[in-house]
């Protein structure tokens, strides 16, 4: 309460627990400069080049493959699917850029912020659950879960692995024709007949998406093998250990087939 007219001033509402830290993604936050007096086609241009870069990282050739495969199983049906996910991603995008504005946080640091430890940690558990039910890739121990397997990498560096399998992963170095990373379809060639390629014929076409590659120091370890300027191992067996370079999540009907084996062994 003020002494000369007697008001009292509200205290102001305080939304957050804690106070906002670093930046979201600091090493990329950045701002377009656009002039003020500029026109609107050249504000659009400006808005254009970031946003086609967001795009091209949502719309990788996998995920095309797997929209045409879809297309062509199902048809005109899944259109009413489609326009309804795409009007929510549309509005939770741009709820996600008012939060950003206004806050100067993302999402998650939003929760962060917000809510109480025990909240913070329910939902941060919720979250990891779903990044394993949605990206099965990792679950299996595809990709980079192959490499992290064996015992030393190379990758911007020299890493320890796990050591489960003896061996190592290093970079390709090929003729200028091969483009690295090596990606796209490629075909695998069986040279163990594991449990879980008990519905895999040999020659079938895998999706790759990868500039490294193991080699195991025992050649039995080998289950597929594919040729990229030269062979190299595309999947290890080993007792109830199976694990892949390619991507089974992407490969189509040929990698459901494999989920589907994995789920049941």
């Amino acid at each position: 309460m003020t002494q000369r007219d007697g008001t009292i001033a509200a205290k102001p509402h305080v939304a957050w627990r804690r106070t906002a830290g670093e930046v979201s993604l600091p090493e990329v936050h950045r701002s377009i400069a656009v002039p003020t007096t500029a026109s609107f086609w050249r504000k659009l241009a400006a808005f254009s080049g970031p946003g086609f870069l967001v795009a091209v990282g949502y719309m990788d050739p996998g995920n095309w493959a797997t929209d045409l495969a879809g297309g062509a199983r199902f048809g005109y049906s899944l259109l009413t699917v489609i326009m309804i996910s795409n009007l929510m991603a549309i509005l939770l995008q741009h709820l996600c850029i008012k939060l950003g504005v206004v806050t100067g946080r993302d999402l998650a640091q939003a929760c962060r912020d917000h809510y109480s430890t025990p909240t913070v940690w329910f939902l941060w558990v919720l979250c990891e659950l779903a990044i394993a039910a949605c990206d099965l890739a990792e679950v299996v121990g595809s990709a980079i879960g192959l490499q992290l397997l064996f015992d030393v990498g190379y990758e911007n560096g020299e890493y320890e692995g796990l050591g489960i399998l003896r061996g190592k992963c290093i970079r390709f170095d090929l003729p200028h024709e091969f483009k690295v990373p090596h990606m796209g379809w490629n075909r695998g060639t069986i040279k163990q007949k594991a449990p879980i390629l008990k519905d895999t014929a040999d020659g079938t076409f895998f999706y790759f998406v990868h500039s490294y590659y193991v080699v195991p120091e025992a050649p039995s370890l080998v289950a597929i093998e594919t040729d990229y300027g030269h062979p190299f191992c595309a999947a290890v067996w080993k007792d109830n250990l199976f694990a892949t370079q390619f991507h089974p999540e992407k490969s189509q009907d040929e990698g459901l087939k494999l989920l589907k084996a994995f789920a049941e062994q």
